[in-house]
C-alpha cells in the first residue's frame, strides 16, 4: 500500500518563489520504502476532492479542500475521509481556540529548604591518606586434621604436613 501526506503549499515568507502548486494543497503518494521517492498526485483549489481509489477493503479514500484563505497565517480547510464514512464540507466546525488553556494545578507545593553547612576544611588536591593495618602473618603449618594416631600412612606416602594424615 501507499502512504499519502497532505500539505498546504502556502506561497509566502521563505517559500514565498514556489514554482508550482501554489496557495493549493497537495496530495503526496510514497511506497514507504527509504530510497523511493513521493509523487505528487494531487494539487487541490478550493471546491476540489483528490480520490484514492481501493484504499482500504476496497473504499477510496477522499481529500476535499473545503476552503483556502490566503492572509497571515495562510488556511486550509479539508476534510479526508474514506467512501464508507462521506463527509461534507457544508457542515461547519468549531474554529480552534486562541490559545491553549491551561488547566489548574490542584496545589502548587513550594520545596523545602535545606541549609547547607560550609566544609570544615579547605579542599586540597592533595588525595585523602587513610590509615590501614599492617597485613597478618599466614599461618606456618597447616592445622591437623587430627591427632597421628587415628591415621596410618601408607609406606610410600609423604607427610608433606607433618600431621600424619597426609592421605
Amino acid at each position: 500500500g501507499a502512504y499519502i501526506y497532505i500539505m498546504f503549499n502556502r506561497a509566502a515568507g521563505p517559500i514565498s518563489g514556489v514554482p508550482g502548486s501554489r496557495d493549493q494543497v497537495i496530495v503526496h503518494s510514497h511506497t514507504g520504502r527509504w530510497y523511493d521517492a513521493s509523487f505528487i498526485v494531487g494539487s487541490l483549489s478550493q471546491g476540489q476532492t483528490y480520490t484514492y481509489s481501493n484504499w482500504i477493503n476496497s473504499q477510496a479514500l477522499i481529500v476535499s479542500v473545503c476552503s483556502i484563505t490566503l492572509g497571515d497565517p495562510g488556511v486550509a480547510r479539508v476534510l479526508v475521509y474514506t467512501s464508507a464514512n462521506p463527509l461534507s464540507c457544508n457542515v461547519n466546525t468549531p474554529a480552534p481556540t486562541e490559545s491553549p488553556v491551561k488547566a489548574p494545578t490542584p496545589t502548587t507545593k513550594v520545596p523545602t529548604q535545606t541549609t547547607t553547612l560550609a566544609p570544615t576544611k579547605a579542599p586540597t588536591k592533595a588525595p585523602t591518606q587513610t590509615t590501614t593495618k599492617a597485613p597478618t602473618k599466614a599461618p606456618t603449618k597447616a592445622p591437623s586434621v587430627g591427632p597421628p594416631s587415628q591415621c596410618t600412612d601408607s609406606p610410600n606416602w609423604t607427610d608433606a604436613a607433618g600431621d600424619g594424615c597426609d592421605w
